[in-house]
């Protein structure tokens, strides 16, 4: 009598490796495009005078460098403080992020 076996196999999580032949080259303009789609601030609205830390860390590759400007301005440290006026204020960020010769920004 012949009988169908099925087997299933679950895990929490997995890591697969692989040889390639020849070096892998990951191009200055490829890590500038990875590190531009992960580069978020979210939408934030302040209350009292605060402060607003923005991340300057690359997600994958560490030759990568993240600076920020907000209304055109370098932000020191990468800390915005946040003054607040008597009418509403609109802060645009924007991140500028650089390997090697390539650069692209971020609003």
């Amino acid at each position: 009598m012949e009988h169908d076996i099925t087997y299933s196999f679950y895990w929490a999580s997995i890591v697969i490796e692989f040889e390639a032949e020849g070096e892998i080259v990951i191009t200055d303009e490829e890590k500038v495009a990875t590190e531009a789609n992960a580069v978020k601030v979210e939408k934030t609205e302040f209350a009292e005078d605060g402060t607003l830390t923005l991340n300057t860390t690359p997600v994958l590759y560490e030759d990568v460098e993240i600076t920020w400007t907000a209304n055109g301005e370098a932000v020191p440290n990468n800390v915005l403080n946040i003054t607040l006026d008597k009418v509403e204020q609109t802060i645009t960020l924007v991140a500028t992020i650089k390997c090697g010769e390539e650069e692209t920004t971020k609003e």
